[in-house]
């Protein structure tokens, strides 16, 4: 056993006096040209040389996604060379090591993190160490070492395999590079994509050239791009599409995925299980594969320039260190839908297009986010126009509008302020009810011809009888009292003193209740008569239905029952004028001598129009069922225009309120809504 300690001892010596000249003999090797079998068993050699182990191994991902044995030295030496448990163990740790990141020693027959499924079933000390290409672990470096306890030289074992897969990692990306130098394959769409990103500063175009040059690059199925707008995500552009259905269950679901991605900026990989996902990623994600059956799906964050350090001088750790990236400004998502390939192949081609698509869509954002860019754009445009070749036509384009400016706030025409209305004639009457009550009897039907005083509704109130016959009752007891008391006077002997003072007074109250009652009797005989509805004038009813619509109806004080018009007689037309407009005829009828002037056509023949002129108009507004708050304004019209003229013919009327210029006439409104809303 002393004779294998210092045998170890001795080999841990010799690996650090070689470490040096081992890692730049390494590094020239990764810089020369040579296939994949050489270069792997050239690194195994020396690495295992120099740490005097047992041997070694690496591992790589395949095209279909599966850890294989790409190259190894003595590894039947470690029992790991048949399939079974022992296999399975090892290869759970060596995806375990990948999935962390990080290099790792791991003591002979020992497990990690308590798991028997995930450890070492050798009798060697196992240094394994991931390789990183394109900012993806594709493979891991493992060597295996006779076991040590110290716990410094495990730690330097692991520092020195890491600093070996760093790399063969560089070699396999300085590899997929030179892959790319080929001009008739991926080069070419390379330089394609970086072209088309670069070539606009308008976002979506930006957008739909990452996606549709995207796709084509990496050769997947679908590239969709989102922008960051404030905290949530927006779909620009989805290759193939050039019309993008934002409301789509899909395109929704595929917004929350990134919204949720790009809050914790890793990039977020998908090849059919969820391991160490957080729950809101995972859900997301579930969603969206449930919608559209996708296989695998890579989200990555794309973030903007990197900010730049603190003002002053920075000390060499800070200059050796990272850039912190910039904030995210929007999101690449890759999708296999018929075929899965395995993200390290296609880890490259996803590169550049994160690479040189977050460059061109900061730009594209940076550039849109100038205060009126749109303005500035166009108005830089104009320069053209000074140009000699077109500089006459210039001049000639802005003479015209310069004299149509002026033409517009010159020349006046008429200020015609537009009204709807009816068509009626002068002598008419609506007939209200004065007294409530019920309807018993209507005595005339539509287009009865009627005289004043002619009986047209019948009520019934039994309030009112019940109130007359008490009152009429009361009556008479107080006139019975009040005889009785006269009888009484004249019968008996004279009173005197007191007895007649009071027989005085009470004649007198008796008196004074009779009149009284007899008043009340008069006013309910009086509202009682008015139960029978008459005509206040001769003219035709031009109520429809009032044989089917009032009779046995309760009706109440001020309803309208019907109308009644003279046909025969003068007409006018009754104008609705919304009072936002009242305020101009009002101030031209006050400054002209003559009615207003208006222009009208009624509904039953709208091809021809006629004229008019302002009668008067009410004082107040009062709120119309159709055109809100309005005055009504009454106009005179020629009844020889009137060829066949129908009660309540809808109208559709100008009143001409003067002269104005051009741009007054047809602006004022929004001038004035302007005013009511912005100003005041």
């Amino acid at each position: 056993m002393d004779s294998d300690h210092s045998h170890t001892t001795e080999s841990i010596e010799q690996a650090k006096h070689r470490i040096a000249a081992l890692v730049q003999e390494i590094a020239a090797l990764a810089k020369r040209e040579g296939d994949e079998d050489k270069f792997f068993e050239d690194v195994l050699n020396r690495v295992v040389a120099a740490m005097s182990a047992v041997g070694g191994a690496v591992w790589l991902y395949d095209d279909n996604g599966d850890l294989r044995l790409s190259k190894q030295l003595n590894l039947s030496e470690s029992a790991l060379e048949s399939p079974g448990d022992d296999q399975s163990r090892h290869r759970n740790l060596l995806l375990h090591t990948m999935a962390e990141g990080r290099a790792t020693v791991v003591k002979p027959y020992s497990s990690i993190e308590g798991s028997e499924e995930k450890g070492n079933p050798t009798s060697y000390l196992l240094v394994v160490a991931p390789i990183a290409c394109h900012g993806r672990f594709m493979g891991a470096l493992e060597i295996f070492q006779r076991p040590v306890t110290d716990a410094d030289v495990q730690h330097g074992f692991m520092r020195f395999v890491r600093q070996m897969a760093d790399v063969v990692g560089r070699w396999l990306q300085t590899r997929g590079s030179q892959t790319l130098a080929d001009p008739a394959s991926l080069w070419a769409r390379s330089d394609a994509f970086s072209r088309a990103v670069h070539d606009s500063l308008n976002v979506r175009e930006t957008a739909y050239a990452m996606a549709n040059e995207g796709r084509r690059l990496i050769e997947c199925d679908r590239v969709s791009v989102a922008i960051c707008r404030g905290e949530k995500c927006k779909i620009e552009a989805v290759s193939g599409q050039d019309v993008l259905d934002k409301r789509a269950n899909s395109v929704r679901l595929l917004e929350m995925l990134a919204t949720r991605v790009v809050k914790g900026r890793d990039p977020f990989w998908f090849s059919g299980e969820f391991d160490d996902v957080p729950p809101p990623i995972e859900d997301a994600c579930e969603q969206y594969i449930d919608e559209t059956l996708t296989k695998s799906i890579a989200v990555i964050p794309l973030c903007g320039p990197p900010k730049s350090h603190a003002t002053g001088k920075r000390n060499d750790d800070e200059l050796q260190s990272e850039p912190t990236p910039g904030d995210p400004i929007g999101v690449v998502i890759i999708e296999q839908i018929e075929k899965s390939q395995p993200w390290a192949k296609l880890a490259p081609r996803i590169n550049i297009v994160e690479e040189h698509g977050s460059r061109a869509l900061a730009r594209a954002v940076e550039h849109n986010d100038v205060f009126l860019m749109p303005v500035w754009r166009r108005l830089s445009k104009t320069r053209d126009l000074l140009k000699p070749k077109y500089r006459s036509k210039t001049i000639t384009i802005a003479t015209i509008i310069l004299i149509a400016l002026l033409a517009i706030t010159v020349v006046p025409i008429d200020f015609p302020l537009k009204s709807e209305g009816v068509l009626q004639p002068k002598d008419r009457s609506e007939i209200f009810v004065e007294v409530p009550g019920v309807v018993t009897k209507v005595h005339v039907e539509h287009g009865d011809d009627v005289e004043a005083g002619d009986p047209l509704v019948s009520l019934r109130n039994i309030d009112l009888q019940v109130e007359r016959t008490k009152v009429d009752g009361d009556l008479l007891e107080t006139q019975n009292q009040l005889d009785a008391l006269r009888k009484s006077l004249l019968r008996d002997a004279p009173l005197v003193g007191a007895e007649r003072t009071k027989a005085a007074a009470e004649i007198g109250r008796l008196q004074k209740k009779r009149d009284n009652l007899a008043r009340q009797l008069e006013l309910i005989d009086d509202q009682i008569s008015k139960l029978i509805i008459t005509a206040p004038i001769p003219g035709k009813v031009i109520t429809w239905h009032v044989q089917e619509i009032l009779p046995d109806r309760p009706v109440e004080t001020g309803e309208i029952l019907m109308t009644i018009a003279n046909p025969d007689g003068e007409w006018e037309l009754e104008l609705y004028m919304p009072e936002s407009r009242i305020g101009h005829v009002a101030k031209a009828a006050d400054e002209r001598d003559e009615p207003l002037p208006v222009e009208y056509a009624v509904g039953s023949d709208p091809s021809r129009s006629y004229e008019g002129t302002v009668r008067d108009f009410h004082a107040v507004s009062e709120m119309h069922e159709e055109e809100g708050q309005s005055v009504r304004i009454r106009v005179d019209v020629d009844e020889q225009d009137l060829t066949d003229p129908r009660p309540g013919t809808s109208v559709k009327a100008k009143v001409v309120c003067g002269k104005a210029c051009i741009a007054y006439v047809y602006g004022h409104e929004v001038w004035e809504f302007v005013q009511r809303h912005i100003l005041f």
